[in-house]
């Protein structure tokens, strides 16, 4: 059960790259605008962030500055083109496993450990057998970090080390899910993540005393830690600083020196991946960049805020795959799924909209089904504060329950079911019985008739209510997402929505009540 639950790793991996549009329109936070913005390199007593890149062994094109992210990579000159290299750092210089070295292959990170040991010395024999073996990724990282910790404590060993681990964070500064106490976790008000907290530490507890503890656990004889608290550290860094990649068909996970202090971005500006020549890991550029510029990468480009918060410690405001769940009796609650639709109530389903008509009305273009949807191009740009609004627009959209094929209906409750497959009906899917299907093996979906549109517009205020009822009473404070999903609130039916013109579509759609869905996981 635990293994199902943190199947969703937290380290950066490469994923499909979020919708952009309008060329860079997807509402990027106040606090995300550093990748637009020139940034001043830290200044250290002898750089100590060079120092590292040095012992590294690190190419680099960038320093290390403080931006509205807050500490990152800053690109120091004009790169003209993508798929440059603006960091790499020797694998010997990293630590590399296999994430199932005993059900898959493991050859290169074999070949990893070796070049890592011919570096570093040689790594004790039930340290290289646990690292080669079948427990879970993240235990075994986690056990090779507190041991390069325990060496590079003695003086003159392992220099690259020594630097790195001066530089990250204390087990007192750890602020991912992992770290919250049960008192703490309650002040997230959100039982989704206060649940996910209390198995989190659980399993870290178990993980400690099973594996890492210097008395009871398999490693004893390392004596690789001493007290849950540095057990949590070394699991923590793992889980929110490795990289996971694929080499020929071989998973790695690697925690690489100096590249991990690049930010997160759901607009990178670059991405990692192996040298053609497997001998170093880097970070390349996906356009050009001026210096100046932060280097940002992609640490889940479907990663809602309670999934940052998990695995991370931080949550971005305005994020896109932010869900509300809701149902006609219950709470609303705030998603980590990238789901295209909302949880179902099975005993009294909510109205399901016609997905074409509710694109239509609110200018965006795809399907909604998979949740490919994009806002259709406007005339003049958009000011910051549209695409903002736009991409709030996006997530409140994502989140709304919409009419299903009757394929995609077969595993729900009757009513769902007959309502979606009502043959041309409220939600406009064609017939199955009287209808073609397409090579997907799914009914095109049609838009409403005219004689539908009173059926609709009562369907829409229905779910108007219940998103008023159950998200205002969740918000809190004064934030810039508060402040739209109120103002929104007042907006009547059948106006332009945020001040984005809008294509004649469907009177009395959803209004921008919905448009702070994200709201209740900040």
């Amino acid at each position: 059960m635990l293994k199902q639950r943190f199947a969703c790793r937290g380290r950066p991996s490469q994923q499909t790259r979020p919708f952009l549009p309008n060329a860079g329109a997807f509402a990027p936070h106040p606090s995300r605008a550093a990748s637009q913005t020139l940034a001043e390199p830290v200044l250290h007593s002898g750089d100590v962030y060079e120092q590292l890149a040095h012992a590294a062994g690190a190419t680099v094109a960038t320093a290390v500055g403080t931006t509205q992210l807050g500490r990152g990579l800053i690109v120091s000159r004009d790169i003209d083109s993508s798929r440059q290299p603006l960091v790499s750092v020797p694998v010997q210089n990293a630590l590399v496993i296999a994430d199932d070295p005993v059900g898959s292959i493991s050859i290169y990170s074999d070949r990893a450990h070796r070049r890592w040991q011919e570096v570093n010395g040689e790594l004790p024999q039930l340290l290289l057998e646990f690292l080669q073996g079948d427990a879970r990724w993240d235990i075994r990282m986690a056990a090779w970090l507190l041991y390069v910790k325990q060496m590079a404590a003695q003086p003159g060993s392992l220099p690259l080390w020594q630097a790195y681990l001066g530089l990250l964070p204390q087990e007192q500064d750890m602020c991912c899910l992992l770290n919250y106490s049960r008192a703490e976790a309650a002040e997230l008000q959100l039982p989704g993540l206060v649940a996910e907290a209390a198995v989190q530490a659980d399993w870290a507890a178990y993980l400690h005393g099973k594996y890492l503890h210097y008395k009871s656990g398999s490693l004893a004889p390392l004596r690789l830690s001493g007290s849950l608290a540095e057990s949590l550290w070394a699991i923590s860094m793992v889980r929110s600083r490795t990289f996971s990649e694929d080499m020929a068909g071989e998973c790695l996970t690697l925690m690489v020196p100096y590249a991990d202090l690049a930010n997160h971005s759901f607009d990178n500006n670059s991405t990692f991946c192996m040298a053609r020549d497997a001998k170093s890991f880097q970070l390349q550029s996906l356009r050009p960049l001026a210096a100046g510029e932060e280097l940002t990468i992609s640490y889940g480009a479907t990663k809602p805020n309670a999934e940052c918060l998990r695995d991370y410690g931080f949550v971005v405001p305005g994020n896109p795959c932010d869900r509300v769940h809701f149902t006609r009796s219950g709470e609303a609650s705030s998603s980590s799924s990238s789901s295209s639709s909302s949880t179902i109530d099975e005993e009294d389903p909510l109205p399901r909209l016609n997905p074409v008509s509710l694109l239509l009305a609110l200018s965006f273009t795809g399907d909604l089904s998979d949740g490919d949807i994009q806002p259709q191009q406007h005339a003049s740009p958009l000011t910051a504060e549209q695409q903002l609004r736009l991409a709030r627009r996006r997530s409140a959209l994502l989140s709304m329950p919409i009419a299903s094929p009757p394929a995609a209906a077969s595993g729900r409750n009757s009513s769902s079911s007959s309502s979606s497959s009502s043959g041309g009906g409220l939600f406009g899917w064609m017939d199955a019985a009287t209808q073609p299907w397409t090579p997907t093996g799914r009914p095109d979906a049609e838009p409403l008739s005219a004689k539908q549109v009173p059926q609709e517009r009562a369907a829409v205020q229905q779910l108007q209510q219940l998103l008023l009822q159950q998200l205002s009473p969740r918000s809190n404070g004064c934030d810039e997402q508060t402040a739209v999903h109120q103002g929104g609130s007042r907006c009547t039916a059948g106006c332009a929505l945020d001040g984005i013109p809008e294509q004649q579509g469907l009177e009395g759609r959803s209004s921008d009540a919905a448009d702070g869905s994200g709201a209740p996981a900040q």
